[in-house]
């Protein structure tokens, strides 16, 4: 699972309860219905991302900023390529169960073959607000609304996901989802945060400057020099 580490509320009294029930019922309908118009169109999209990871044996967070692209070839089917900034310099992608990481410093490629196990958990999560639809996100997980929220200045509802793949809870027990309410990003994910097993480390990555986008094939390939050494490839 070390592939994508490239995420979930309640209140009470009988009548009140019933009351917030049939609200984010409402809510949690409308947000399906925001990811129904945004799904047919999307094509791909490029954005500055700033990735968190945490974890609760070590006192500061490790984070990262850069640029992110992701291409939708097929239904169900994204190419993307991540670069991230100085001084942990570093360029991923993943291309279907292939996903090669360049180490500008080593000129190093490290190839990460993900296998057929691997690939339905990875395209469960890859479906997570990135041309999805309602009934993508219905079919692997359960979802509770979690209400509206403001994401590095943009207005989103944030979604509650538990995976209903035994073997993807096995793993990762919880997503939180931020979908976009801007009219310029409406039903596009603006920041997705992925709970470890255990629940007390997360990774949380936030997208902004989402520019909805078709995405040719080369902004997707790995830009390493011909010169870069390939590892045997990780399985």
């Amino acid at each position: 699972m070390r592939c994508f580490r490239l995420s979930l509320v309640l209140l009470g009294i009988v009548t009140t309860l019933t009351a917030a029930a049939g609200l984010a019922s409402d809510d949690l309908a409308e947000v399906f219905a925001r990811l129904d118009r945004a799904a047919p169109g999307f094509r791909g999209f490029s954005a500055e991302v700033r990735k968190v990871k945490h974890s609760a044996l070590i006192p500061e967070d490790d984070v990262q900023t850069g640029k992110i692209v992701v291409r939708r070839a097929k239904p169900h089917e994204l190419q993307m390529r991540l670069d991230i900034d100085p001084p942990d310099q570093q360029e991923a992608v993943l291309d279907g169960t292939k996903l090669e990481i360049y180490y500008p410093k080593s000129n190093t490629i490290q190839p990460y073959l993900l296998g057929k196990t691997a690939k339905p958990m990875l395209e469960q999560v890859l479906i997570l607000g990135w041309g999805s639809t309602s009934r993508d996100l219905k079919s692997a997980y359960d979802i509770t609304y979690g209400g509206q929220e403001t994401v590095a200045g943009q207005k989103s509802v944030r979604l509650d996901l538990i995976p209903k793949d035994k073997d993807l809870l096995a793993h990762i027990p919880r997503f939180e989802l931020w979908i976009s309410e801007e009219s310029a990003t409406s039903g596009i994910a603006v920041q997705v945060e992925i709970y470890e097993k255990g629940g007390n480390d997360y990774n949380l990555a936030t997208y902004t400057n989402i520019k909805l986008r078709g995405v040719s094939e080369s902004e997707v390939k790995l830009n390493a020099p011909k010169n870069a050494h390939s590892e045997k490839p990780i399985k």
